[in-house]
């Protein structure tokens, strides 16, 4: 049995229809380090904007993050970048906006506002959602100082999005989720994982399965632990072998070594 952790409501575009142009619903602003994908270990401001699509986590039980759409505060884009401003230290200039799933609310306006700014823009998505605001902004700055990181989810029949073309074409890098069990949906990689691998840069990253609730996010060092170390231990070795077969790269959830959000 695998805890669901910090379950909330699917939710959808339209319980953002109160925002204004100008608005986002915010969990939480941060300063930390980016622990997966293409910049981890970079100091990085997060933005976690509030709800997901998946909220309920019937398909993603292991998910640890807590972004509860009741609970999100509406904040102004120029709130927003100020509270960044204010976190980070003189040079760090990057940003991510994740969630739950930061592209429900098309948050477009607040990446050009960062990019404009000078700052660096990661966007970590679940494949869901694109629009062509977001696309007509990634032709504009590019593949470096905005970039997306698409980490597909299932969906509750156990199947992964079909991503838009816009998307295939705006994205930086696929951050595919594995579990070693072959009875869960995360066993095979996405269908179109091996077509994407021809141009882009393919992550694997091992689930982490725990059998209770977390009470640290230095969760790896606490022996202790809610972690099934088992069950982590066969995920870590299944993405390994993996990459070595398949020429892709691993990511491991390394801002739980150092005990950062």
């Amino acid at each position: 049995m695998v805890l669901v952790i910090d379950a909330d409501v699917n939710a959808r575009r339209r319980d953002y229809a109160h925002l204004g142009p100008e608005e986002v619903l915010v969990t939480k602003i941060w300063p930390t380090i980016q622990g997966e994908g293409p910049l981890a270990g970079h100091p990085a401001v997060f933005v976690r904007l509030a709800g997901c699509n998946l909220g309920a986590k019937q398909s993603c039980p292991w998910c640890d993050t807590t972004f509860t759409l009741s609970r999100g505060g509406v904040m102004s884009i120029e709130d927003v970048v100020c509270a960044a401003e204010n976190v980070t230290a003189p040079r760090q200039r990057l940003v991510v906006l994740t969630g739950g799933e930061p592209l429900l609310q098309n948050p477009h306006r607040l990446v050009d506002r960062f990019l404009v700014a000078g700052w660096t823009v990661q966007v970590e998505t679940n494949g869901y959602f694109w629009s062509s605001e977001l696309h007509r902004l990634s032709l504009i700055f590019g593949g470096e100082q905005f970039m997306v990181v698409v980490s597909p989810k299932v969906n509750l029949r156990g199947k992964y999005p079909a991503l838009q073309s816009r998307l295939l074409q705006s994205m930086h890098s696929l951050k595919i989720l594995v579990d070693a069990d072959e009875s869960s949906p995360y066993h095979h990689p996405p269908p179109y994982a091996d077509e994407i691998a021809r141009d882009k840069v393919i992550y694997v990253s091992p689930i982490n399965i725990y059998r209770a609730r977390p009470l640290t996010h230095a969760v790896i060092w606490d022996h202790a632990s809610a972690l099934d170390h088992e069950r982590c231990a066969a995920n870590h070795d299944y993405a390994r072998r993996l990459a070595v077969e398949r020429g892709w790269c691993v990511s491991v959830q390394s801002h739980l070594l150092l005990g950062a959000e």
